[in-house]
């Protein structure tokens, strides 16, 4: 337990004295689209700058703000080159009422030809990626094709260079509010182009429509992202699209929203020697993603090691009409690299087109406690990790899919008790080559679960809270956690099994 403590509130705590630590700032600097001028001093809403370029041309000092007026759109990239300092770190926000600044990778295609009787044609200022056809209060997926001759249905498109070809029943922009493609790589950037950036702070924006990602960060160090929404970044072949991706310490992600990218929603990296530790995600909605929803993933050699990540609170999911194949949470280390120490926790999943939550090669020392995943279209849970140690504890998993409820490659150095597996039918759990469909023999040929529950857990699927009459209310094991998924405080030590702690 003591090893469990170090995980989940060590870097926590330096997070708080960073937050705390936020000082007099030095200015604030005001950006608007609509009514700024680049000529303007900046320093007043009245004088605001207009374009992302003066922004990324300035020096900001620690302490400094940039606020984007909201409601205003940029078709620019905002690289974010300064540093803060720990007691002064540099904000990057909002100002004023309304929607959320939009930063827009894309490139709006107008002034369409016609081609042939259904393929209609249009001219980029440079060769894009991905296509997407905006309607009032819809952004549907373009579906890329290789030759021409291949436009054969409404949305298809075909690149080539600068030219746009669509197939369309009519002339495309009278049936769409517009049609987007992805011309910048990121929304927001920094250490892509040199040095990562340290202390800084953003908030409340809306990105879409890039090549790569809405918010790409390199070699960062104490950064705070929260309340952003990055969505429809990437392709749906998976090549590219990542809502957040971090590749850094010290970072804190929380209360964002990232839909519909082309591979993660969230993505936490480790690659070459990079050092990636003391991050925390926390009460973000994640979902219809193309690949995983939160996805923590060393790439690098045998001296880089991803370390103390936590992940608590947060809501994974896909709609049930979404066609992608979306893992829910996911550790996966390959190339001789490292996951070491992680925690993943009080976090709700359900109707997830993969895995719900998937610890793969390469991990080690991780503790998966009190998670709620419902209804996945593979195993709730999937342990191979080969010998690294888990423990699975006060879990709740319910599918009735072909796949079993829990998937474990090897059962060596694994603590799995007081989970609840439920199913109508078919088998519970499978164990080094051998299924389970007997509680019984699943306990007595395992050892796990000695104190765990086979029985309806009694959802309420709307709010996956527990009902009064659920079997597993003080059924848990008390693990040293503060809080449920809706910020409930655990009070005693009669712990409910799942995301929800019941009063």
């Amino acid at each position: 337990m003591v090893q469990l403590k170090k995980v989940f509130t060590g870097h926590l705590f330096v997070f708080m004295i960073f937050v705390l630590s936020l000082g007099v700032r030095a200015k604030t600097y005001y950006v608007d689209s609509e009514k700024g001028n680049d000529g303007n001093p900046g320093t007043s809403i009245d004088s605001a700058w207009s374009t992302i370029e003066k922004v990324n041309s300035f020096d900001f000092v620690p302490g400094d703000s940039i606020l984007f007026r909201r409601g205003s759109v940029w078709r620019e990239e905002l690289n974010i080159k300064w540093n803060g300092d720990s007691s002064n770190f540099i904000t990057v926000g909002a100002y004023g009422k309304g929607k959320k600044p939009v930063i827009l990778g894309s490139e709006a295609l107008q002034n369409w030809e016609k081609v042939s009787p259904n393929v209609w044609k249009a001219l980029s200022q440079v060769k894009g990626n991905w296509l997407w056809f905006v309607s009032a209060g819809s952004i549907f997926w373009g579906r890329k094709k290789t030759s021409f001759n291949d436009l054969n249905s409404e949305r298809d498109f075909y690149i080539d260079d600068s030219l746009v070809y669509v197939y369309s029943f009519g002339n495309p922009s009278g049936k769409f509010k517009s049609i987007e493609l992805s011309v910048r790589e990121f929304g927001i950037i920094s250490g892509w182009y040199g040095e990562g950036a340290e202390n800084i702070i953003i908030e409340n924006f809306e990105i879409l429509f890039t090549i790569d990602s809405g918010i790409r960060i390199v070699d960062g160090k104490n950064w705070i992202i929260k309340n952003c929404i990055s969505h429809h970044n990437g392709a749906t072949d998976e090549s590219n699209g990542q809502g957040i991706q971090y590749e850094g310490g010290n970072g804190l992600f929380s209360n964002n929203i990232l839909y519909e990218n082309g591979q993660h929603g969230f993505y936490l990296s480790a690659f070459g020697n990079a050092k990636v530790e003391n991050n925390t995600i926390e009460r973000n909605t994640v979902y219809n993603n193309y690949h995983t929803g939160i996805d923590i993933m060393n790439n690098g050699d045998s001296v880089n090691i991803l370390r103390n990540t936590v992940i608590r609170y947060n809501k994974v999911y896909d709609n049930l009409n979404f066609n992608g194949k979306e893992v829910g949470i996911q550790l996966y280390a390959f190339n001789g690299g490292k996951i070491k120490q992680a925690g993943i926790y009080y976090n709700i999943l359900f109707n997830t087109k993969g895995i719900g939550i998937s610890i793969q090669d390469n991990t080690d020392s991780v503790f998966v406690y009190n998670n709620t995943v419902y209804q996945p279209e593979s195993t709730c849970f999937t342990l191979e990790n080969d010998s690294g140690y888990v423990e699975l504890i006060n879990n709740i998993g319910i599918g009735d899919e072909y796949y079993a409820l829990i998937f474990i490659h090897n059962p060596a150095n694994k603590l799995i008790d007081y989970n609840c597996w439920f199913r109508n039918d078919g088998n519970l759990v499978w164990v080094s080559g051998k299924y389970y469909s007997q509680w019984g023999n699943y306990v007595n040929g395992t050892g796990f679960d000695r104190n765990g529950i086979n029985a309806d857990p009694q959802l309420n699927i709307k709010t996956f809270k527990l009902k009064d009459t659920s079997p597993c209310i003080n059924a848990g094991k008390y693990v040293g956690l503060d809080s449920d998924f809706w910020g409930n405080e655990i009070v005693d030590e009669k712990i409910d099994i799942g995301a929800c702690e019941c009063y």
